[in-house]
């Protein structure tokens, strides 16, 4: 087993849908962004979650959710 770098930087995480979907964050920096991936890192895709820029300290999935 090796391990592989998924996204270079400071970062917040989340794993949603039992570990099919990751969430990043910046941390320590205002952002309006948040980023995920499908295929455990090898592509990111960005979503705009907000039109100012703001603190990110926690990332939460709803954990009944099932898709």
């Amino acid at each position: 087993m090796s391990w592989t770098s998924a996204k270079a930087g400071n970062y917040i995480y989340d794993l949603g849908d039992h570990g099919s979907v990751i969430l990043v964050a910046k941390i320590g920096t205002p952002t309006n962004e948040i980023e995920f991936t499908w295929d455990q890192g090898l592509t990111w895709e960005t979503m705009r979650i907000s039109e100012e820029p703001f603190m990110v300290h926690n990332i939460i999935t709803e954990p009944e959710n099932t898709s």
